[in-house]
């Protein structure tokens, strides 16, 4: 080996850039020197040359082999046990916490080793000196497992429901689910036994272009989604202008269309309720300074500000017919701008506006999570968190240099994506994650536990690793790279307990060794999807098989619904779209009739269902049984079974011809969670199987 391919090799060893993995079949699949590197230039790792290949490598050795390392991770009230490289006998330390309180001291080298002082519980700026050395560190002093509430820890297993909140419908709500509708579906639920509502992704998506819908790839998961505001809940809004345009004849029929719509028109929903903000703003001016608003924009700090200037400028552009922001002029592209600057006094009261819905989308999902927990719930809402955000969107604009321009996250072929998936999104940078001490992940999972009592992880495998795709790729392209797996998790814990939130990670898919072991000692929660717990010859888990330290579910957004996965209605869709051709169909058929019959097996064995013989259609209130009588801590029923829909939210990997992200509930939110309801007979089921929450201790 010539010392070029030596260098080279240390490099993506180094980085973490991994030389192969192992699929869903345990089969191992070898990944090329050219692809781990190409993926590590999209971090700024060049290795082109033997010159940059060496650059490289010493600016990632300062890094990862210095002094101390440059996270580090304890536990409260312990010392913590920092590795050191050094020959000298005794080190200086000086701890900064995140008041700005500053502890100095000395401390003996022994064995490699120095031991600072006891800490309590959050962040800390560490600055050691031994020698002629110096190093700096970040030490996340957090409990080792997540929060759990007291009925959890006390052995409860307990259910609620899970929502694509853009599918919820209403009576008052605009074609749209809103966040009131959030706080009747959480009510319902809770008064039905249920002890939280998951949500679909509440991440701000792009008020300048409402094409744009996915939740999974949104503006900013930093903030919330304003088309979900109800307008009539708005302070001031009846008898304001608002009102009036409201009830004219012809805002009526519009507003008539978009209920009636079997899909949810996002661009049309926008057209008639950005004139009704735009009024009841203009209102809100002219009342003068409203303190709850200023305190929240003072508690938003640049993060919102930069957030509301983004989307004043994307409107602004918008009117020049340039959609993103590689189309806007030069001067535009940096946040830190003066030009950038310049525009937010000009236009200072647009970017007012889109703060000012910020502070409303805050507001309404801050009353549905009263609603929640006045209903009784024990965890209250669960919030997701996806793996990333669209490259031309807010937060990625605001924060450049914490992402790769020209990556992209997805994953390798698997029975989901045959071809690999390229979602899109480009990856946090991982170097830069360690060098700032995570604060980018950190200020990601307190903003997302922000009214919520769980948060689920999307992809959960992100905080270990993650498949990246260099610019213009495939899934085979692609190579993992490590992310500091430790230090994530020790933020995971920290934040569950500073907000209360239970942890939920979703780990489906091709998972690094020993990952659901791992984040279960950590205390985060498996996500255990019935369709994929199989044991021996393919055979369905028992429940007693289930793990304690998870929630177990029928099936996800990305998933056919039940009676969808019993009829194989998704393998129609596959077909009809030729993602399958006819004969993959047909295999696809015969493997889901097996598959249907061993669940069949299951319920019987189980004793929930006379024959193993499978009946016309599925046996639901069987299978609720089923799920239920797993010792999981949570289950949860996704509304679309409870509403006996068949056709699933999201065909992953189908861009076009399927209507992903805009299929609507027509059964609507007080129906579905309603006394004579598909969901109160479940409760019921679910109870008698002892899912419920218990009295007092």
């Amino acid at each position: 080996m010539s010392e070029f391919d030596d260098i080279r090799h240390r490099l993506a060893d180094l980085a973490g850039a991994h030389a192969g993995f192992r699929d869903q079949n345990g089969s191992w699949v070898e990944t090329s020197l050219e692809a781990r590197l190409r993926v590590l230039d999209g971090f700024g790792l060049k290795s082109q040359t033997e010159a940059e290949a060496r650059e490289s490598l010493i600016g990632l050795e300062k890094l990862r082999n210095g002094l101390i390392p440059a996270l580090i991770v304890s536990v409260p009230g312990q010392s913590p046990r920092i590795a050191i490289k050094t020959s000298a006998g005794e080190a200086g330390f000086r701890l900064t916490d995140e008041s700005g309180a500053v502890r100095d001291g000395r401390v003996p080298v022994s064995d490699g080793l120095v031991l600072l002082p006891p800490l309590n519980m959050g962040y800390f700026a560490l600055e050691l000196s031994a020698g002629d050395d110096t190093g700096s560190a970040t030490i996340i002093s957090a409990p080792p497992r997540c929060y759990l509430p007291d009925v959890l820890s006390r052995g409860a297993r307990l259910w609620g429901t899970v929502a694509q909140v853009y599918g919820l419908t209403s009576a008052r709500s605009m074609g749209i689910g809103e966040y009131t509708d959030v706080a009747e579906a959480a009510t319902g639920t809770g008064t039905l036994g249920g002890d939280f509502l998951g949500l679909s992704p509440l991440h701000a998506l792009f008020a300048a272009d409402r094409s744009k819908y996915s939740p999974y790839s949104p503006s900013s998961r930093l903030f919330l989604e304003t088309l979900h505001l109800d307008i009539t809940a708005i302070s001031g809004f009846s008898g304001s202008k608002a009102a009036e345009l409201m009830d004219s004849a012809e805002y009526r029929a519009k507003l008539a269309v978009l209920r009636s719509a079997p899909l949810v028109d996002h661009e049309g929903v926008w057209a008639l309720k950005r004139p009704l903000l735009d009024a009841l703003f203009a209102d809100f001016l002219m009342d003068g300074t409203d303190a709850d608003f200023e305190a929240f924009r003072k508690e938003g700090g640049e993060p919102l500000k930069l957030h509301a200037a983004f989307e004043a400028l994307s409107e602004h552009f918008r009117g020049e017919n340039r959609n993103w922001t590689g189309e806007w002029p030069d001067a535009f592209r940096s946040p830190k701008s003066e030009v950038v600057s310049w525009f937010c006094d000009e236009k200072a009261d647009l970017v007012t506006f889109h703060a000012w819905l910020q502070y409303l989308a805050d507001k309404q999902l801050n009353e549905a999570a009263n609603a929640a927990r006045e209903s009784g719930m024990a965890i209250g809402l669960y919030r997701d968190l996806a793996v990333g955000g669209d490259r031309s969107g807010s937060e990625v604009w605001a924060a450049p240099e914490l992402f790769s321009p020209t990556l992209s996250v997805g994953a390798p072929p698997d029975p989901l994506g045959p071809q690999g998936q390229n979602w899109g999104l480009p990856p946090m940078d991982p170097f830069a994650l360690e060098r700032h001490g995570l604060k980018a992940f950190r200020a990601l999972v307190t903003a997302n536990m922000r009214h919520a009592g769980a948060i689920r992880i999307d992809h959960a495998f992100q905080l270990r690793r993650l498949f990246l795709i260099p610019e213009g790729g495939h899934g085979p392209d692609g190579a993992y790279v490590d992310f500091p797996f430790e230090g994530l998790l020790a933020v995971l814990r920290l934040e569950s307990h500073r907000s209360k939130c239970i942890v939920i990670a979703e780990d489906l898919g091709t998972a690094p060794e020993g990952f659901s072991d791992a984040i279960m000692h950590a205390g985060l929660l498996s996500y255990r999807v019935m369709y994929f717990e199989r044991g021996e010859h393919g055979r369905f888990k028992k429940p007693a098989e289930y793990p304690r330290d998870a929630m177990s579910v029928f099936t996800t957004h990305d998933l056919p619904t039940l009676r969808g996965w019993w009829h194989g209605g998704d393998i129609d869709l596959r077909e009809n779209l030729a993602v399958f051709d006819p004969e993959r169909a047909g295999h696809e058929r015969t493997a889901r009739r097996e598959d249907v019959r061993k669940f069949c097996q299951a319920l019987n064995e189980e004793g929930l269902l006379d024959t193993a013989e499978p009946p016309p259609e599925p046996p639901l209130d069987a299978a609720i049984r089923f799920i239920a009588r797993a010792p999981s801590a949570l289950t949860a029923i996704q509304f679309e079974d409870a509403a006996g829909e068949i056709d699933q939210a999201n065909l992953p990997g189908v861009e076009t011809g399927h209507p992903n992200w805009r299929r609507r509930i027509f059964t609507n939110v007080q129906e579905l969670t309603g006394h004579s309801s598909r969901l109160a007979g479940w409760a019921k089921l679910l109870s008698g199987e002892g899912r419920r929450r218990p009295g007092p201790a």
